[in-house]
């Protein structure tokens, strides 16, 4: 019998089955696949082990979709070919006390005074009350998350120095300005720089200083088509 080759969600599952076990050894992790009327999901559950969040940290890169909140609507999401899987439209993530677990964590909330119904609950929010390895790997985590979005700031605030060289300056807007569209041209040419590289922008910038109408007018072609392309 010819051995059954795993697509979409079902591989998807079983990547991440060999991933978390990777990272969690010891954990025993149910991993299973879903399929529905439009979409596909992958479902996991284990018992003790990390949290929630430390689980969610691996899991999130195999999402292929996500809920644009903008425009009230789902959005396809490319993830690494690395992973080898097409991802899921939704992962889910069920962990669970055994009674001895809940038990001792019972104990740390009496000696705290604090009022929590739930065990897992508080667990999830006090990393200092995790295993060793665990607390290690979230601050791992967290020193990522810092990078990231200290990084997303700075390419946040050099797109908006880099626009901000661009609407005042350069005969095309003079000539604009003369047939009473300059309001109409400034939004259109933030627009279609928006979301162009820092590189991109500080060249659409030069040619607009020096006149070069016919360069710029490609610089944006060329974000356009890549963003087709994307």
């Amino acid at each position: 019998m010819a051995k059954r080759t795993l697509t979409g969600a079902a591989l998807t599952a079983r990547q991440l089955k060999k991933e978390l076990t990777r990272v969690f050894p010891g954990v025993k992790f149910s991993v299973k696949s879903e399929y529905f009327s439009g979409g596909n999901a992958v479902n996991i559950s284990w018992e003790d082990g990390p949290t929630k969040r430390l689980v969610e940290f691996y899991t999130e890169k195999y999402k292929n979709s996500k809920f644009d909140g903008m425009t009230d609507s789902t959005i396809a999401v490319k993830i690494s070919p690395e992973l080898g899987c097409e991802g899921a439209n939704y992962i889910g993530v069920a962990r669970s006390l055994s009674r001895a677990r809940e038990i001792e964590i019972k104990k740390m909330i009496a000696k705290t005074g604090e009022r929590e119904r739930s065990a897992a609950f508080y667990e999830e929010r006090h990393p200092e009350i995790w295993p060793e390895q665990y607390r290690q790997m979230w601050r791992e985590h967290e020193t990522v998350r810092a990078q990231a979005a200290a990084a997303a700031e700075a390419e946040r605030r050099q797109r908006e120095e880099a626009a901000k060289k661009i609407v005042p300056i350069g005969p095309y807007l003079e000539k604009a300005r003369q047939e009473k569209e300059l309001a109409e041209l400034r939004r259109g040419i933030r627009q279609a720089v928006k979301n162009m590289s820092v590189e991109n922008l500080h060249l659409f910038a030069a040619a607009m200083a020096r006149g070069d109408e016919k360069e710029a007018l490609r610089l944006v072609l060329i974000n356009e088509v890549e963003k087709m392309i994307e």
